[in-house]
């Protein structure tokens, strides 16, 4: 966080001053906030601001709303909407000040310093249009990747579908669903190639990088088993492909594995 630096020795104060002060905090607490989302939105709706309608009243609690990166409170209250649920809506910052904060300057007139501000909601047009603006929990959502399908592919043989999850606060983890043949002694199979690699690359996934997890495999007319499976990745030009290797020879009848791990990282495996 930026901080205005103060000295002995008769430091000169200028109104600016100030400014750069509350910027400094206004800019910390908007930066907490798009770590928070991981968006660098300036607005959303972070608690609160509950809409209800009841004949031609609409009400709202009291909430806090990120408004171009100021963070305000709030009021409940009701409007009379003319029972027209389509109301346009608007977010209006409204201020207020408190009497304790009056100045008698030394030209005479008298100011009041201590202004308060809050955001209460009519349909006065401005900026801040409520049904635009996102919800803190409609940021926080996890963030899933198809990075194959075999839908994709239009080869009936094989249901493979590999996703990438990024559930907000975690790491990066593969999901994977595949199908397999009645072959026996399967030892190998190559799960995806995929030409878009701007997904796993955010991931952080690297040419080399190998994982080791385990794959449940429920195979038709047999046991349920769980099996080691390496997954290794490479990424030449623009292409990616995924190589899923079971650790030992097993033989299948027509079934379905799946797998999930984390992907901590390049050249290392969990």
């Amino acid at each position: 966080m930026d901080k205005f630096l103060t000295f002995d020795g008769e430091q000169p104060i200028w109104l600016d001053d100030f400014n750069f002060m509350y910027d400094s905090v206004k800019d910390a607490i908007t930066q907490v906030v798009h770590a928070i989302t991981r968006s660098d939105e300036p607005t959303c709706i972070l608690y609160g601001c509950e809409l209800t309608y009841e004949g031609n009243t609409m009400s709202w609690t009291d909430g806090i709303v990120m408004l171009s990166g100021e963070i305000l409170p709030v009021k409940a209250g009701t409007i009379n909407n003319g029972g027209n649920q389509d109301l346009p809506l608007y977010f209006n910052v409204v201020e207020t000040y408190e009497p304790e904060g009056e100045r008698l300057f030394k030209n005479g007139e008298r100011h009041n310093c201590y202004q308060k501000r809050h955001v209460t909601i009519s349909d006065d047009y401005n900026d801040y249009y409520i049904y635009d603006i996102s919800r803190l929990e409609d940021l926080l959502h996890e963030e899933e990747h198809l990075l194959y399908s075999n839908a994709e592919t239009g080869d009936p043989t094989y249901g493979t579908r590999v996703i990438m999850q990024h559930p907000f606060g975690g790491g990066y983890y593969l999901n994977g669903i595949f199908k397999v043949v009645p072959v026996m002694g399967i030892k190998r199979k190559n799960v995806i190639p995929k030409t878009d690699i701007t997904n796993v690359i955010n991931a952080g996934i690297e040419s080399g990088t190998t994982l080791g997890t385990m794959t449940y495999v429920n195979a038709a007319g047999t046991t349920a088993s769980v099996y080691p499976i390496i997954i290794k990745f490479t990424i030449e030009e623009n292409r990616f492909y995924m190589q899923a290797d079971f650790a030992q020879e097993i033989s299948l009848s027509m079934g379905e594995g799946q797998f999930y791990c984390r992907i901590i990282g390049s050249g290392r495996y969990i």
